[in-house]
């Protein structure tokens, strides 16, 4: 949503908000790169006047990427936000898919 939201608040010539998600090499990949023009807080808080209901996201991101061995990285960098989520899958997790 945080995306959306980010994307929403620039010029129409920049609102370009790409999602990715694939499995490759026994991984779920999900990667999301949007722009914004608001600066960032740091370590990504939220902003937000209710801050104290907001700003969870990403914490919730890593806590369950890591209770499921996986990696995420997330970075700013010239009005771009991108983030990357790989986690890896095994047997019984890809017989689903």
């Amino acid at each position: 949503n945080n995306a959306i939201e980010a994307t929403e608040k620039c010029s129409e010539g920049k609102r370009l908000l790409s999602i990715k998600i694939v499995i490759e090499d026994g991984k779920f990949i999900f990667a999301c790169r949007n722009p914004y023009i608001d600066t960032l807080a740091p370590n990504f808080k939220s902003k937000k006047k209710d801050a104290i209901v907001h700003g969870y996201g990403l914490n919730n991101v890593k806590e369950a990427v890591t209770r499921n061995k996986g990696e995420c990285f997330f970075k700013n960098d010239e009005n771009e936000f991108v983030s990357v989520v790989i986690i890896p899958l095994n047997d019984a997790k890809l017989a689903k898919f």
